[in-house]
């Protein structure tokens, strides 16, 4: 597992400094689960792990949220653009800053070896439903005469 942590700060229109902390975390580990199968079980199996956490702190307050950009029409009159951690208006500008600080992040976390082997068996199996999903299609055209029965 990868964990990459960026630190950014980001001035808003009105003077405000958002000290901002992204912390990123990719893998794909074996982890224990509880099950219940007539008794208590414990299995191991393999996990993905994606995870990004966006803490904020401002004029003394500490804000634990993503970046969004919606906000209420109103807010949109008066420049916003997006919310952060839902709790902090942004303009346009601000948003983009740290979208662009948590893509690098996420990016740079991305480079786990066993990330990417998680990515390439998730795009095989998202690749072997479509190939599928075409046969099945095939197969109704063909026993149906391409949809038209008689």
């Amino acid at each position: 597992m990868k964990t990459v942590v960026k630190q950014i700060s980001v001035t808003t229109e009105k003077g405000n400094v958002l000290d901002i902390v992204i912390t990123v975390q990719r893998g794909y580990e074996k982890a224990k689960k509880e099950i219940w199968v007539d008794e208590p079980s414990t299995i191991e199996k393999m996990e993905a792990i994606e995870e990004t956490i966006v803490e904020t702190r401002v004029n003394g307050n500490t804000f634990i949220g993503g970046v969004f950009p919606f906000v209420p029409e109103e807010y949109k009159k008066a420049g916003y653009y997006g919310t952060l951690a839902s709790k902090i208006l942004i303009t346009k500008n601000v948003y983009h800053q740290i979208e662009k600080a948590i893509y690098e992040a996420e990016t740079e976390a991305e480079t786990d070896e066993d990330y990417k082997k998680y990515v390439e068996i998730m795009n095989k199996a998202a690749k072997n439903e479509e190939e599928y999903q075409q046969h099945v299609k095939n197969i109704e055209n063909m026993m149906t005469l391409n949809g038209r029965t008689y």
